[in-house]
């Protein structure tokens, strides 16, 4: 019996290598680079059916995050991990609200601070989508989920199918998401008052000295309607 118990087990650990070897070759590894990232994100984020796992340093591309917040509403499990000074205080003109946005629909959200100095960063990039499952792939590298990210910067970023590889990163996500602090109502309140302040100084400092800067801040733009945009 525990004979041709073990030699089944090892035929079926054969058979699952042999699938993850196929599974592998058939799915390789590749860098992408300029205008090739948007695509593969937009690709996946609209084909994950079961958990997003990220670390994110600045997030406000309005296309990816109206995504994020159908794919929670339809109750997919997504986790965020932002850096705890950046979440108060991101250059990026739109974090607050899209971040904003992200809570309401119902994304959980921790911030992790790695040192005592400001210069210490939570600045990984990287998202792990459907961890566990056989369609599970990891992108990671350089680019944030922001426009600037994606439309202007040069950025690269690796997609990764290897189960091994994908396992080792949801180890380290997991122990990050211990250590980092639940985003709460309170936090959202203070980001986004001292959002707004910024917005306000901008607008004043548009009007007082007609800077361009300050113009890009602060010009309306149809990406913000990110709600208007959700998919039906």
């Amino acid at each position: 019996g525990s004979n041709v118990r073990a030699t089944k087990d090892e035929r079926d650990e054969a058979w699952e290598a042999a699938a993850l070897r196929m599974w592998r070759r058939a799915r390789p590894s590749k860098v992408l680079s300029g205008v090739a990232i948007r695509p593969a994100f937009v690709e996946i984020f609209h084909a994950v059916q079961d958990s997003i796992n990220a670390w994110q340093y600045n997030i406000d591309d309005t296309d990816l995050c109206a995504a994020l917040v159908h794919k929670a509403m339809q109750g997919v499990r997504i986790r965020l991990i932002l850096d705890h000074k950046n979440f108060y205080s991101s250059p990026c003109a739109r974090q607050g609200k899209r971040v904003k946005e992200l809570y309401d629909a119902g994304c959980q959200l921790r911030l992790l601070r790695t040192g005592p100095s400001v210069t210490h960063q939570m600045h990984s990039k990287a998202g792990i989508f459907d961890a566990g499952l056989p369609s599970q792939v990891m992108l990671i590298g350089t680019c944030n989920w922001t426009h600037n990210g994606f439309e202007n910067n040069l950025e690269h970023v690796m997609m990764n199918y290897e189960a091994e590889c994908i396992g080792e990163m949801m180890e380290n996500f997991e122990g990050d998401w211990l250590v980092a602090s639940p985003v709460t109502d309170e936090d959202i309140q203070v980001m986004w008052e001292r959002q707004k302040r910024r917005d306000a100084r901008y607008l004043l400092e548009r009007r007082t000295r007609n800077s361009k800067s300050c113009l890009l801040y602060t010009s309306p733009s149809p990406r913000d309607g990110l709600l208007s945009r959700m998919p039906s």
